[in-house]
């Protein structure tokens, strides 16, 4: 649990905490002043389940505090949203090389004018524009990753890794569809798997949450910038 405390900092990030709170599994008010509602129900991500937990009266201890330091809780929340941009790295890399294998095996199978369509010159540029948009997620998500593993700050490069993932993974998804619409959208082409029901692909929830709240001379995001806003050295 992430609280702002009131520790006398001249910066508001360094009035955070983070607590760790223990409950009991289950529904409803599984500690005093912690009440868990419930399942969301979601259009997608349906392999993690999603909830709130409602504080209300709760108390905790300073013997609660993550890492024993107090003020620390917006650089362990920002670690971990580190981590959670290369996972949406990592899982957008990998819808869109199934989109470009599912469009490869499409095009080699189907004929037009006599001949696979794999053999048309302007086929074989759609496809090596997926193909580079596919090596080129896969090695900023590596390079966020190995940074990571490290135990060295990668903050931009885990941030730019998740949004060219995300925008790799939307284009290979609409360019690998089948050039026919009877089997563009039918339900049962494997294609339709990397186009979830809304239409949307995997988003990142880090970089773009929070560089909507810069002001727009703080963008594009540099380290600079990123240091001069939230006053991390």
């Amino acid at each position: 649990m992430l609280v702002k405390t009131d520790e006398g900092a001249n910066s508001v990030y360094r009035n955070m905490t983070t607590f760790l709170v223990e409950k009991k599994q289950g529904f409803g008010e599984v500690e005093p002043g912690l009440t868990v509602p419930g399942k969301i129900e979601k259009m997608g991500y349906k392999g993690v389940d999603t909830t709130e937990l409602i504080f209300s009266g709760c108390r905790t201890s300073p013997d609660q505090i993550l890492g024993g330091t107090p003020r620390r809780g917006f650089y362990q929340m920002m670690d971990g949203v580190e981590v959670g941009r290369v996972n949406v790295a990592a899982r957008g890399f990998g819808v869109a090389l199934r989109a470009f294998e599912l469009a490869i095996g499409y095009a080699q199978q189907r004929e037009n004018f006599g001949k696979p369509i794999a053999d048309h010159q302007a086929v074989q540029f759609r496809l090596a524009d997926m193909a580079t948009k596919v090596e080129a997620a896969h090695q900023m998500m590596v390079m966020a990753a190995r940074k990571k593993d490290r135990g060295e700050r990668n903050d931009l490069e885990a941030g730019t890794a998740a949004t060219a993932s995300r925008r790799n993974t939307r284009s290979n998804a609409s360019t690998g569809k089948p050039p026919s619409p009877k089997d563009a959208w039918r339900r049962s082409a494997p294609i339709r798997r990397s186009r979830p029901r809304n239409g949307r692909t995997p988003e990142p929830s880090g970089p773009t949450a929070i560089s909507s709240s810069l002001p727009r001379s703080a963008r594009p995001w540099t380290r600079t910038t990123y240091d001069a806003h939230f006053g991390r050295s």
